[in-house]
């Protein structure tokens, strides 16, 4: 709901797609909403008013995906890994540390975060969670919280 609140205040088309349960995954909730809170607030500063964010999430055999995409100017390949160093920012409001720590966020938990995207046509950050071997009425994951908060 915070998310829709700050798209429809700067302009943005705001999609989110969740699936009606996924498979748990051991996270911080917490942790993981500063994840996906800073991927989508930069989503939508890079899709500008007029602009779309769509946030998905996914799951595949082995682990929990969230994906962010948005239809902005997109990261040129060169730059992709600089994007995840600290201090590193192309805004001039920006203290370049937030990708960074979306970075560490996603690696303490075991999982990886990946850039696809053209210069031209957006960009997508996809973070992959791996999934915990329970059964899934008895897990609590971040993937279960997601659900829950809409």
């Amino acid at each position: 709901m915070l998310l829709e609140a700050q798209a429809k205040d700067q302009g943005v088309d705001f999609n989110c797609r969740l699936p009606e349960s996924a498979p748990a995954v051991h996270a911080d909730e917490g942790q993981v909403k500063q994840v996906v809170l800073n991927l989508a607030l930069n989503a939508m500063a890079a899709a500008g008013k007029g602009g779309r964010v769509e946030l998905t999430l996914r799951t595949t055999s082995d682990a929990v995906c969230i994906e962010v995409a948005d239809d902005g100017p997109g990261i040129p390949e060169q730059l992709r890994e600089a994007v995840f160093e600290p201090f590193y920012t192309t805004r001039e409001e920006g203290t370049g540390l937030g990708l960074s720590i979306v970075a560490e966020i996603v690696a303490r938990h075991g999982g990886r975060i990946e850039i696809e995207g053209r210069p031209t046509s957006g960009t997508l950050f996809r973070v992959r969670l791996p999934t915990v071997a329970e059964d899934a009425a008895a897990a609590d994951g971040v993937a279960a919280a997601m659900l829950a908060s809409g």
